[in-house]
């Protein structure tokens, strides 16, 4: 049986020496209001990127009031100033037109392929139950009834200016008709009004279902009938696309600046851009013999800026592993990219891409953040033998019925000054938020730990102040259900912090050595 753990590496991380614990403590954890901190990102880091097209389209009127209406277009600033302006009119149509679009992952159902059926059960209700099963296990056998209706109730907000504020306190404030809703979006990825009478019949049993289980069997869980209309529920794929505008700069940066650097570096590095199904990835060619003869490793990114913010960990594979086949799998539409046209892979495209590329052998499947749901398509929807080994960091595939990842990363207000940061430039940026609201299906992106059994060596690295994976739940969740799965936790760590900590990436290789060994050992 694979090794559990739980360790803080707080004493091996090489801190730079201008940043201390406290100014860490500052930026991940308390909130934005209480240090200069959190004001300097607010006012200044975000204050100043939205205050380009303000700014540039003023200083545009006083030209043209100031030169009596004449364009002088030599002037370098006028053509920034016309640019922005322009950019900003095909963002709200954009926008516009991508929040008008079907939700393509109402098609994300694989009846009859996909693995997690056999788990599971292919009924709504048959999930439900095992969801609220898991939720036993991760809220403990101490939890009592007002626990779990907590837990139920983070998944909806008060309506504050056609926005989400504050959970409610109460169950009693929660109807019938709100949990229909919800009830309707995550089991159906449509709305109450859009089912069938069959559905209509599932649902009402579905709400039996979680009355009895927010009362313990008991009293004390049951829901006045009718709505509450002050209460908005999450539902990714039906609401609005909840993007901010990014001045053409900031894509100048991400678009530009991120993605030319990672081409020119990954070169560098030799490693060969292709394409194959509609994905793009980087291979680095492995040599015959020796290291060549191992599994490949395949690497799939997160949500930021693309390859280019993980490569301190690619160079410890190509420093550890100089001849062994590697593959970097890009999601640009998670990338903070500019495009006119979106055009997404679904889960069973991706999977097989992937297959594909590997040329139908086995490979070592290394994901971060949303990488981590790539890997249970792999996992659930390509043939077994595909994923030899896993390793899992700072996954949001496991637990995605806990209502951590949706609500703090697209609709609560961020709380810290890195949430700050990561809302602003990262989860409100159009396309990221294209890609969540109308191609992320919650349930066909959800792993459940009971089809890692079967996969020779799976680490997963944690970090215990993520803002989004709630960390604690995931490791008890695995640790009761998939018990040859080997957990570590990173002390003091924010979401994707290893990315910029040499120490941080020390206990990453080292989990990714163990999982990588299993497929040695056995």
């Amino acid at each position: 049986m694979c090794q559990r753990r739980r360790q803080s590496v707080r004493g091996p991380l090489r801190l730079p020496e201008a940043v201390d614990s406290k100014f860490l403590r500052q930026f991940i954890v308390a909130g934005w209001q209480a240090s200069s901190l959190g004001y300097f990102v607010k006012v200044v880091m975000i204050g100043s990127i939205k205050s380009i097209l303000p700014l540039t389209v003023a200083g545009l009127i006083w030209r043209l009031y100031n030169s009596g209406g004449a364009v002088d277009f030599t002037s370098a600033f006028n053509w920034h100033a016309l640019a922005e302006l322009l950019f900003f009119v095909f963002y709200l149509k954009h926008r516009t037109q991508l929040s008008r679009e079907r939700p393509l992952s109402n098609d994300y159902v694989y009846p009859g392929r996909d693995r997690q059926e056999k788990v599971c059960g292919a009924g709504a209700k048959q999930r439900l139950k095992r969801n609220l099963r898991h939720m036993d296990g991760v809220l403990g056998k101490s939890a009592s009834k007002e626990d779990r209706q907590r837990h139920f109730l983070d998944w909806f907000s008060f309506r504050q200016d056609d926005c989400h504020s504050k959970a409610p306190e109460h169950w009693s404030e929660l109807k019938k008709e709100n949990l229909a809703d919800w009830l309707a979006w995550a089991f159906w990825a449509r709305k109450v009004e859009e089912l069938g009478a069959e559905e209509e019949e599932e649902i009402e049993q579905m709400i039996t279902l979680v009355e009895e289980w927010a009362g313990e069997g008991g009293e004390g869980g049951e829901l006045d009938g009718g709505r509450n209309n002050s209460l908005i529920s999450m539902r990714l794929s039906i609401d609005e696309i909840r993007s901010a505008h990014h001045p053409l700069i900031h894509y100048l940066v991400t678009h530009a600046g991120c993605c030319g650097a990672g081409y020119v570096l990954l070169k560098w590095r030799g490693f060969e851009r292709k394409k194959i199904g509609g994905m793009v990835y980087w291979r680095k060619e492995g040599r015959s013999g020796g290291e060549g003869e191992r599994c490949p490793i395949v690497f799939i990114s997160g949500i930021g800026i693309g390859l280019v913010a993980y490569l301190k960990l690619v160079d410890r594979w190509l420093e550890e592993h100089p001849g062994r086949e590697i593959f970097l799998v890009d999601l640009p539409e998670y990338s903070l990219r500019f495009t006119t046209s979106v055009s997404i892979l679904s889960p069973l495209d991706r999977a097989s891409a992937l297959t594909a590329m590997l040329g139908g052998r086995g490979a070592h499947f290394v994901g971060h953040s949303l990488g981590s749901v790539v890997i249970s398509w792999v996992i659930r929807l390509a043939p077994e033998s595909v994923v030899k080994a896993a390793t899992f960091i700072d996954p949001v595939c496991f637990l995605l019925f806990h209502s951590s990842v949706a609500a703090n990363f697209v609709y609560r207000p961020p709380a810290t000054p890195l949430d700050c940061l990561v809302s602003y430039f990262v989860a409100k940026e159009l396309y990221v938020n294209n890609a969540l609201h109308r191609h992320f299906r919650w349930q066909t992106n959800l792993l459940d730990p009971a089809l890692l059994e079967d996969i020779k060596g799976v680490s997963v690295v944690l970090s215990d102040h993520d803002h989004y994976v709630p960390s604690q739940a995931v490791e008890r969740h695995l640790n009761l259900e998939a018990p040859k799965v080997r957990t570590r936790v990173l002390g003091e760590h924010s979401h994707a912090q290893f990315c910029v900590l040499e120490g941080s990436c020390d206990v990453v290789m080292e989990e990714f050595r163990f999982a990588d060994e299993a497929t040695i050992r056995n």
